[in-house]
């Protein structure tokens, strides 16, 4: 038996948003999801949290600039091949 499947919180596509507001109610911050039959703003601290946290894991493990075009090239040349 292996492991189990790991679970994700975060199952559609999202986009942080933050928009800027005078005063003492500061910045409004919000996730905006797409779903397959539904769209919602998120903006209940907990889970805009998860979605903030989900955010700065898959940039974390993304490859940069450089590392991209880099793994682009190798695979157009094996696509060709």
């Amino acid at each position: 038996m292996g492991r189990p499947p790991r679970s994700s919180p975060i199952g559609n596509n999202f986009v942080l948003l933050r928009v800027p507001s005078p005063g003492q109610a500061g910045p409004l911050e919000l996730a905006y999801v797409e779903g397959v039959a539904e769209i919602r703003y998120i903006d209940d601290k907990k889970a805009l949290a998860a979605h903030v946290t989900a955010w700065a894991r898959l940039s974390a493990a993304a490859l940069n600039f450089a590392e991209t075009r880099k793994f682009l090239a190798q695979v157009a040349r094996e696509f060709k091949e």
